[in-house]
């Protein structure tokens, strides 16, 4: 184990005061300095097209679990096909998804969500599996009465 000078401890110590004594607009314009480098802007172009293709198929993934768990089966109309991008979750009660819906972070937002639930192994009982066209009659108050 190395022994330390004492005048590097204290040295070190000042370092870190100073460290905690920056106010947050300069620790913001550090973040920005190492955020703008050369280095992480062309770790963020070579990577990019990995980490969306990454998020689409866990968001997918989710889905299909999600869809499974429902029945794959249209609530309306009783469509069955494979394709998990023709249903949609229709929501019969005011719960935080339905706010989820007109906010601009939809998609990371119904990702936790589904995580949870797939944790859980658990989807609520107010919603619904319906088609992509039965959904937007429903949303539209065209929903007819005996569906």
């Amino acid at each position: 184990m190395r022994k330390h000078h004492v005048g590097e401890f204290y040295e070190n110590k000042e370092q870190k005061q100073q460290r905690y004594a920056e106010t947050k607009e300069q620790r913001h314009q550090r973040y920005i300095a190492n955020y703008e480098s050369e280095k992480a802007i062309k770790y963020r172009e070579n990577h990019r097209e990995y980490y969306r293709n990454y998020h689409r198929e866990y968001g997918q993934k989710l889905k299909r679990w999600a869809v499974d768990k429902l029945g794959r089966k249209c609530h309306d109309c009783g469509l069955v096909t494979e394709h998990d991008c023709i249903y949609d979750f229709h929501h019969l009660g005011e719960d935080s998804w339905s706010k989820l819906q007109h906010t601009n972070k939809v998609t990371t937002e119904k990702i936790k969500v589904l995580r949870k639930w797939e944790k859980e192994d658990y989807i609520p009982n107010d919603i619904i599996l319906v088609c992509s066209n039965c959904h937007r009659l429903r949303n539209n108050g065209d929903k007819p009465e005996d569906l």
